[in-house]
């Protein structure tokens, strides 16, 4: 009875420490590292693998696997219509299913995936395995094997399914990181190839983030003092302030700055659901054609005049092109007219003349 007890209650910590692990991260492979060798301390196995589809195809499943031959999976879209496994377990969502209640011996023994794992090293004597969730956007699974005929026992398998929900929550929320992550560099990449210059505040005034061309523009614009800490600028926190005032009573509200040789406009939009992002600065920056020397006005179109401006101030195509909505190959047919017409032969003599045309 002693025995029963102890063995009971060392069960129960080992199940605790487990489930600690699964909340531990939301990196799931970090999960796995720490989760997975507490889990074979509840139920023995040889080998593991994590599956988990984004497409909800079977054939696009990731495979996170312990121990076995990753040239296993490798084949494995070739092998998905043979799966026993899988189509065993998604009938039966969240339900812990050893291999005798999938197949019967002499068909698993003769199925494609356990002939390829024998012939991989990795024999797939015996099975036990949870399908996590299935729809038509994802799905995920976890199967534990045995490389000899040694049955999983009905407590292996009740072991298992108390720590499924822990499981499938922990996978879940790892999957959604992941997805918003990935969404999140997506953005990131895309502002910064288009050179965009956002703030992202949570109320009342609380950054959440901002892109490299905004860190720019703030540290050009405004005085240290104005951005000690590396703080939003008070300038602009009192116009958010009011901005926020005003919120629904008008349209969104901007807030500018000029100098002589252009001027910054910052747009304050309200967003929702960007997790605890409430506020949007849009920041940009307009060169002024005060900036272009008198002379060249008269020999440059306007449009030629903004690349001028913004070549002076040391843009690159690409900035220049997002800024004035077009693309760099325009660009570059601008400068070309311009040079031409200004008998110059580089943006370093063009910026050199410029200098020289504006001294007094």
């Amino acid at each position: 009875m002693a025995r029963s007890i102890s063995s009971s209650s060392g069960e129960g910590n080992a199940t605790l420490d487990l489930i600690d692990a699964l909340g531990s991260s939301l990196d799931i492979r970090i999960v796995l590292e720490r989760a997975y060798p507490l889990l074979l301390e509840l139920v023995p196995a040889d080998y593991g693998a994590l599956g988990i589809s984004s497409s909800g195809r079977p054939e696009d499943y990731e495979w996170m696997v312990s121990q076995i031959p990753e040239t296993f999976f490798a084949a494995y879209p070739d092998m998905a219509p043979h799966d026993f496994v899988r189509t065993s377990v998604a009938s039966k969502l969240n339900v812990v299913l050893r291999d005798e209640d999938m197949i019967a011996r002499p068909d698993l023994e003769s199925n494609i995936m356990y002939r390829r794992a024998r012939e991989v090293g990795a024999p797939l004597e015996q099975v036990m395995a949870v399908m996590l969730h299935v729809d038509e956007r994802w799905q995920s699974g976890l199967s534990l094997y045995r490389e000899r005929r040694r049955p999983f026992t009905e407590r292996e398998r009740a072991s298992l399914q108390r720590i499924t929900p822990a499981l499938a929550n922990a996978v879940r929320s790892c999957h959604l990181f992941s997805a918003a992550a990935e969404w999140g560099a997506a953005l990131n990449a895309l502002l910064a190839v288009q050179g965009a210059s956002v703030v992202l505040l949570a109320s009342p005034a609380a950054e959440v983030a901002r892109t490299a061309e905004a860190a720019r523009l703030i540290d050009a614009w405004f005085d240290p003092h104005e951005r000690r800490a590396g703080a939003l600028p008070e300038p602009l926190l009192q116009a958010l302030s009011q901005a926020a005032e005003a919120l629904g009573r008008c349209a969104p509200a901007q807030w500018s700055k000029s100098r002589a040789d252009a001027t910054l406009q910052v747009s304050f939009v309200p967003v929702t659901g960007m997790g605890r992002a409430k506020w949007m600065l849009v920041l940009k920056e307009i060169a002024s054609a005060a900036s272009v020397p008198p002379a060249w006005q008269a020999r440059l179109t306007p449009r030629e005049q903004e690349v001028v401006a913004a070549v002076v101030r040391g843009w690159d195509n690409r900035l220049i092109g997002s800024e004035l909505g077009c693309t760099e190959a325009t660009v570059k047919k601008h400068l070309q007219k311009i040079f031409d017409k200004l008998g110059v032969q580089s943006r370093t003599a063009l910026v050199a003349r410029a200098a020289e045309q504006r001294r007094p």
